[in-house]
């Protein structure tokens, strides 16, 4: 008995020090607090996830980077291929400008390299973060960007402040007096702004 009951405690604590191997394996050799039974098998799942994610997340910004480059080629092929002469609508057609001074702001323009040229001269300015001189305003389209969306922002702000304080009074209102005229005008109101091309209701507002 003695010798059985030797036997049973040692393998005890050989299955003991066999699951402490495991934990200890499963915790720094692959990364992953063991948390239960299965660790090996936990932590494989694991591991297996945060690959799938890895190689989901690169297939996204590859494909976004993809779609970025094509949006940008096909808007600069569109703009190349216009018939309007970017020189004489900047310098008008009835312009007395002669043919020297033309081929001078085509140069300064960069209008004498051939298309391929321009699109990656134009491709690495923009990563520098040079977007070019506005010639309708005469300064950095950034510093234009960077007015026109502050004033954007804080539009949106004030209409998104405006919309969620006057929709939760409306809403309270509405649903205190279900099925009355307040109700019905403003089901009314909402289902017309909804079927009404933004657009459209924001040229209304215009005039």
């Amino acid at each position: 008995m003695e010798l059985l009951s030797f036997k049973t405690s040692t393998n005890g604590h050989l299955r003991d020090n066999a699951t402490k191997a495991k934990q200890h394996a499963c915790k720094y050799v692959q990364g992953v607090k063991p948390i239960g039974g299965g660790f090996l098998g936990h932590c494989h799942e694991k591991r297996k996830l945060m690959n799938h994610l890895a190689k989901y997340s690169a297939s996204a910004i590859a494909r976004m980077l993809l779609l970025l480059a094509g949006v940008s080629i096909f808007t600069f092929i569109l703009i190349v291929s216009s018939p309007i002469d970017p020189v004489t609508a900047y310098v008008g057609a009835e312009s007395n400008v002669s043919q020297e001074q033309r081929d001078i702001v085509a140069e300064y323009w960069g209008l004498n390299k051939s298309p391929v040229e321009r699109y990656f001269t134009w491709i690495s300015n923009l990563l520098h973060g040079d977007m070019g001189v506005s010639i309708t305003y005469q300064r950095p389209v950034v510093q234009i960007l960077g007015e026109r969306f502050a004033a954007s922002l804080a539009l949106m702000a004030v209409a998104w402040l405006f919309s969620g304080i006057l929709g939760f009074l409306l809403g309270v209102l509405c649903g205190a007096k279900q099925g009355g005229i307040l109700d019905k005008c403003v089901k009314t109101f909402c289902f017309i702004l909804s079927s009404t091309p933004a657009f459209w209701i924001g040229l209304l507002l215009l005039m």
